[in-house]
């Protein structure tokens, strides 16, 4: 039997001291002034339920409760600003897997689309929920129910086709009934009605009174464009079609993606995120690899990359060229757990003994140093709407005693594999992490193998949920309890065709308000969502429908119930950085997964 110690969880790691770099969260060489350690307390209980047609022009006050989350100060380059350089190359770590940015994960339209293609809302680093270019605001009505939009006018998309209502009705509708678009996992089932030229109503089945922040994957694209091009047509060039700050121009297979400044953008120079950026042209290279992501900007090839181990600071402020900027995600390295269909993972008892079997504390300290916490449950830290110093600590610790004790106890069969499925390069000692865990399994008896996959099978099996099957039960007339039994006793999607077992990831913390796990993880009309429970579904709809106080208290009880049925199996924090040209004035957006190249400037 392997045996697996913190030397070995160090030499997998290849670990440094050099964690301690990251007091700081924006550096010299990156954007805006930190803000106080107080400043805007995840502006999340304001934001959940944004009233005002018109967003607050600055962070709203700190909270009592809630812990703080960091803010910045941004600021908007001059517009007379001399650019030093006006094209940059941004190497992330894998090549768009699904061409089309609704049907894919949130990392592509995060990393690229999002230049081209926009939500009615973004968050911006001081947590103010903005809106974007293509609207002048919004207000909310009958708790959430409807959200009255308001367009900007004289602005038309990058092939001319024109931005009002009807072309806003267009997306909202088609993404109000596209179970599998990512978008509709935020927000369920809507539908649109035109009001006037330039002004749209969008109204929500369930309600949703923190629509502008959960609806920034909801992108806008021209109508024209994708009801021509949708499907095959679409996939061979890549392209999308939106009004933002950069237009598609050229995706060469296997090799780059290229992206070029849209000079007609309704730019807003007093607005952080809607400024006309100074950069021509980004390129988009892909690389797995951190080590090579971060030569890559140390010798100059460079100009930004995505997200690293921290312990990577050092090489990076120490060279030529580079720079670092701190990532602040609210993201924890997560185990998604099949409990529909796997015969093991069903029992909950198997899954307290997978989580005790984990030596969190050795692990963190080796592969993140002394900042990076274990965690109770995934996608958040406290700060984060439902997330608190208290509940945040972890509940099943390592005892490798007890994980025996609990497998004895369900009846374990051993002979029942589970499969474990992550990506490499996707996120920080991602596959370092994965092998660690693989060995701790090992040692305490538990059948787990290990698969390190490319990102188009891990998506397969990522969203192997029961959305689908647990929708046509309700169209068939079933009751709520009738299409979770119907579930339960059904199979997995044709395609994997299997159990998804455990799939390693690390939920986006971009909304800082653990509704993003309900929508996603905790919730039978997702393709996600790993689990379908009655009564955990319909609390976890309650929590979504709320605003104010309210919110927070539910989500608070929704996060109690996910993790105690661990749902997911959470691990630490990822503690990790950008690299970037130390000539590039460049910001973390709330996340740390968006990409916005119109808001980075060379010094």
């Amino acid at each position: 039997m392997k045996h697996l110690s913190r030397t070995g969880i160090k030499r997998i790691a290849l670990m440094s001291l050099s964690l301690m770099l990251l007091s700081a969260f924006i550096v010299a060489c990156g954007g805006g002034d930190e803000a106080p350690a107080s400043a805007p307390a995840a502006a999340a209980p304001a934001a959940a339920a944004p009233a005002a047609a018109e967003p607050a022009k600055e962070a709203p006050k700190a909270a009592a409760a809630p812990t703080a989350v960091p803010a910045v100060k941004p600021t908007v380059a001059p517009v007379a600003a001399t650019v030093a350089k006006d094209s940059i190359v941004v190497v992330i770590n894998q090549e768009p897997t699904e061409p089309d940015p609704w049907m894919s994960t949130t990392l592509y339209p995060n990393q690229v689309i999002h230049n081209i293609s926009q939500p009615f809302s973004f968050l911006g680093p001081d947590f103010v929920d903005t809106p974007t270019a293509g609207f002048s605001g919004w207000e909310m009505k009958d708790a959430g129910k409807t959200w009255e939009l308001h367009l900007n006018e004289g602005m038309e998309f990058h092939n001319g086709e024109a931005w009002n209502a009807e072309a806003a009705a267009y997306n909202i509708d088609y993404l109000g009934s596209c179970i599998e678009c990512g978008p509709y996992g935020q927000v369920g089932d809507s539908h649109a009605d035109v009001i006037d030229d330039y002004t749209v109503e969008w109204h929500i089945d369930n309600g949703h009174p923190a629509l502008a922040r959960f609806a920034q994957f909801s992108i806008f694209r021209a109508p024209e464009d994708h009801a021509e091009h949708l499907g095959e047509s679409q996939a061979a060039s890549g392209h999308t079609i939106g009004w933002g700050p950069y237009q598609f121009k050229e995706w060469i297979k296997g090799e780059k993606f290229i992206i070029e400044k849209f000079d007609d953008y309704n730019a807003d120079n007093s607005v952080f995120l809607n400024q006309a950026g100074t950069i021509n042209t980004a390129e988009y290279v892909w690389r797995s690899e951190e080590t090579v992501r971060s030569a890559m900007i140390q010798t100059g090839e460079a100009d930004i990359a995505w997200g690293m181990a921290g312990d990577m600071a050092e090489d990076l402020e120490n060279s030529d060229h580079g720079g670092w900027v701190k990532i602040v995600s609210g993201e924890i390295n997560t185990i998604d757990v099949d409990t529909i269909w796997h015969p093991e993972l069903k029992k909950l008892k198997v899954r307290q003994a997978l989580t005790h079997a984990i030596d969190c504390e050795e692990l963190a300290l080796a592969l993140f140093g002394e900042t990076s916490r274990c965690s109770s449950g995934p996608n958040g830290i406290p700060g984060t709407i439902g997330v608190t110093e208290t509940n945040w600590k972890p509940k099943y610790p390592y005892d490798p005693a007890k994980a025996k004790q609990l497998l004895e106890e369900a009846d374990y069969n051993f002979d029942n594999q589970i499969n474990y499925y992550s990506r490499s390069g996707r996120y920080a000692k991602d596959v370092e992490l994965s092998e660690s865990l693989g060995i701790m399994w090992d040692q305490a008896g538990i059948n787990v193998k290990i698969n390190i996959v490319e990102p188009s099978v891990w998506t397969k099996y990522h969203k192997a949920g029961p959305a689908v099957a647990y929708k046509e039960a309700l169209a068939a007339g079933q009751t709520h309890e009738e299409a979770v039994a119907t579930v339960h006793a059904g199979e997995p999607p044709a395609d994997p065709g299997a159990s998804p077992g455990l799939v390693y990831f690390a939920p986006g913390g971009e909304y800082f308000d653990f509704g993003r796990q309900i929508n996603y993880y905790m919730n039978c009309t997702s393709v996600r969502s790993s689990n379908c429970d009655a009564d955990s579904h319909t609390l976890g709809q309650k929590a979504l429908a709320a605003g104010g106080d309210e919110r927070r208290k539910l989500m608070e009880e929704v996060y109690e119930v996910f993790t105690d049925r661990l749902y997911q199996i959470p691990v630490m924090e990822i503690v990790a950085v950008w690299g970037v040209n130390k000539d590039l004035d460049y910001t973390n957006m709330p996340g740390g997964r968006r990409i916005l190249i119109n808001t980075s400037h060379f010094k």
